[in-house]
């Protein structure tokens, strides 16, 4: 596994905090969502998703690579490790959690309803929950791209 990790020395009693996302065609939404996590926790932790993934899941192709999409996401202050993650890790968020020593995971408000979040605060896992940012998103942006003329 590919990842990122800024220098710091992590202690027993921090909050760590987990947040997985596409981040395609990075926008303020984005930013305002890491800030908000970083804001909630003492490490954050984020989990880019593959190109493999997007694929599976949007049924689009991702804009920027993976790999990018990684680099931009590591470059960002509020972030402090980053990796690749793939449909599998997404899906059993708790094997990420585990793994990573996370005791919070982040999302925007659109899955607050998901089992799988139900299930990892019955694992006695804080889930929080944040809304988007109005009037953006990578699928508005490909849309405003769309009705662009060459």
């Amino acid at each position: 596994m590919q990842y990122y990790q800024k220098n710091l020395l992590l202690k027993n009693n921090m909050k760590i905090g987990l947040i997985c996302g596409c981040f395609d065609l990075f926008h303020i939404g984005h930013l305002n969502i890491l800030e908000n996590c970083k804001n909630n926790c003492d490490y954050l932790i984020v989990g880019v998703c593959n190109d493999a993934h997007i694929r599976l899941k949007k049924h689009k192709e991702p804009i920027i690579n993976e790999q990018d999409r990684l680099k931009i996401i590591n470059a960002i202050k509020y972030v402090d490790k980053a990796f690749l993650i793939t449909n599998e890790e997404t899906e059993n968020k708790l094997q990420l959690i585990i793994a990573n020593k996370v005791n919070i995971v982040f999302d925007g408000d659109d899955w607050k309803d998901d089992i799988r979040y139900k299930k990892l605060r019955n694992e006695g896992i804080e889930v929080k929950f944040f809304p988007y940012t109005k009037g953006i998103s990578t699928t508005l942006i490909r849309n405003k791209l769309n009705e662009r003329p060459l």
